[in-house]
């Protein structure tokens, strides 16, 4: 059986100290580590080139990262998945 997969957004409110979960905003981007991540998922018209590079990032994170997509999985072959 697989685990049940959640999706978060990450939005940010002005007065909100975000610090102990380990998560920092640098303009519009949020910065969290490593280990938060349990699995990407690429957007459907993303270009083939940026797929492949997101594959290369996800299987070289330990523990390698399933990556999804809207209309079916791309790589869910990894540990634990």
């Amino acid at each position: 059986m697989r685990p049940e997969r959640v999706q978060y957004r990450v939005v940010r409110y002005p007065d909100l100290d975000l610090s102990e979960a380990h998560l920092r905003f640098e303009g519009q981007h949020a910065h969290f580590p490593s280990w938060a991540l349990s699995g990407i998922t690429v957007g459907f018209d993303m270009r083939l080139e940026h797929i492949q590079e997101i594959l290369a990032i996800a299987e070289a994170h330990d523990p390698p990262l399933g990556v999804w997509r809207p209309n079916g999985v791309i790589l869910d072959d990894v540990p634990g998945a």
